[in-house]
């Protein structure tokens, strides 16, 4: 948003946006609810004000990309958009009702479900695509991020191929739920 500086009668009302609030009220301008903007007595501060709020505005960046932290668990599945690889972003929608349920976990879609949330394999960008154009190639059970499959992935490579389930060892006790002992061809439900 630009900033801009408008003379009405005795004040001096600057246009600008929420994130120059601060430095507005520290310059001693005052907030005009009938006009949704703030003012000043005093030519010389509105003057320099704009000044200084019009070439940070200028000097930030017009638009900026929304990244994902590595440890956000906010990943549902992998897919393929345009021919290349990303991951789907996704949401819980309803809660497990005991331990051994999962969340009912969706992706995210805009309402009328044209397009779908997701991010490069890095994290480094995040966009909205259109719901045809992305095809999911793989999902998950549960809300993820990028840290933990790259752990995972690390633990496959260390062990051959082989990662047992949320990162312990098969424990070879009798299963809980119905009694059969846990191995890594079946484990119990404690392992999975």
């Amino acid at each position: 948003m630009s900033v801009s500086i408008e003379k009405i009668g005795r004040r001096h009302y600057i246009r600008a946006g929420y994130q120059h609030k601060a430095a507005l009220k520290a310059a001693g301008c005052k907030w005009d609810a009938d006009r949704c903007c703030w003012w000043t007595g005093k030519a010389d501060t509105a003057a320099a004000l704009v000044a200084k709020l019009s070439a940070t505005v200028e000097a930030a960046p017009e638009h900026q990309t929304e990244i994902l932290a590595s440890d956000a668990r906010e990943i549902i599945g992998r897919g393929t958009y345009r021919g290349r690889n990303c991951y789907v972003l996704g949401r819980i929608v309803s809660r497990a009702r005991s331990a051994y349920d999962h969340d009912e976990i969706a992706p995210v879609k805009t309402r009328d479900g044209a397009r779908i949330k997701l991010t490069s394999r890095d994290g480094a960008r995040i966009w909205w695509a259109p719901t045809e154009e992305v095809s999911v190639d793989k999902r998950y059970q549960r809300l993820t991020s990028i840290q933990s499959l790259r752990d995972y992935a690390q633990q496959a490579r260390d062990n051959g191929g082989f990662v047992p389930r949320r990162g312990v060892d098969y424990c070879g006790h009798a299963c809980p739920v119905d009694g059969h002992t846990c191995t890594a061809d079946r484990p119990c439900h404690d392992c999975q």
